[in-house]
C-alpha cells in the first residue's frame, strides 16, 4: 500500500503544478455531482421535499421555483467544471510539450532527461484530465435522467389536478 502511494506522489509531482488544480478540481466536480444527486428527490423522500406531496399547480410551480432550477444551475455548473478538466489537461500537454522543446534546445549532457520530463507532464496531465472528466460526465448524464424524470413527474401531476378540475 505504501507503494501505492509512493508512486501518486511521483505522478503528481511529474505531472506539475497543474496537478494540484486538476486534483482540487476533481474534488469539486464529484462533491458537487454527488451532493446534486441526493438533493433530486424521490416519490417517497426523507429529505427535502417530496413529490407525492405535490397536489395542485401552485404547488409544482412553486416547487420547481423553489428546488427544481437550483439543481438544474447546479448540473449547469457541472457541465462547465467537467468540460474545464479535459482542457486543463491540454494545457499540461502545451506546458509539457514546451519544456520538451526546451530541454532539446539547451543542448547539454542531460537533454534526455529534460525531454523525458516533459513529455512525462504533458502525457499525466492529459491522462488526468480525462480521467476526470469521463466519469464525471456520466454523472452529468445521470444528473440530467433524473431531472428529467422529475420533470415528467411534476407534469403528470399537473395534468392530473386539471383532469381532475375539469371532471368536476
Amino acid at each position: 500500500m505504501n507503494e501505492f502511494w509512493a508512486q501518486l506522489g511521483i505522478v503528481l509531482l511529474d505531472g506539475g503544478v497543474l496537478m494540484i488544480v486538476l486534483f482540487v478540481l476533481a474534488i469539486s466536480i464529484y462533491w458537487l455531482a454527488f451532493d446534486t444527486l441526493s438533493l433530486i428527490p424521490k416519490n417517497k423522500s426523507k429529505n427535502g421535499p417530496s413529490l407525492s406531496e405535490l397536489e395542485t399547480p401552485d404547488e409544482v410551480r412553486l416547487f420547481e421555483k423553489e428546488h427544481l432550477d437550483f439543481i438544474k444551475s447546479r448540473k449547469t455548473l457541472l457541465q462547465i467544471l467537467v468540460t474545464t478538466a479535459p482542457l486543463l489537461g491540454l494545457l499540461g500537454t502545451v506546458t509539457g510539450m514546451l519544456a520538451t522543446f526546451q530541454g532539446l534546445n539547451e543542448g547539454n549532457g542531460n537533454t534526455l532527461d529534460l525531454v523525458a520530463a516533459g513529455i512525462s507532464e504533458a502525457m499525466i496531465t492529459t491522462e488526468t484530465g480525462l480521467v476526470i472528466a469521463i466519469p464525471a460526465s456520466l454523472l452529468v448524464l445521470l444528473i440530467g435522467s433524473r431531472i428529467q424524470s422529475v420533470e415528467t413527474t411534476l407534469l403528470r401531476i399537473v395534468n392530473l389536478y386539471h383532469r381532475n378540475e375539469h371532471a368536476n
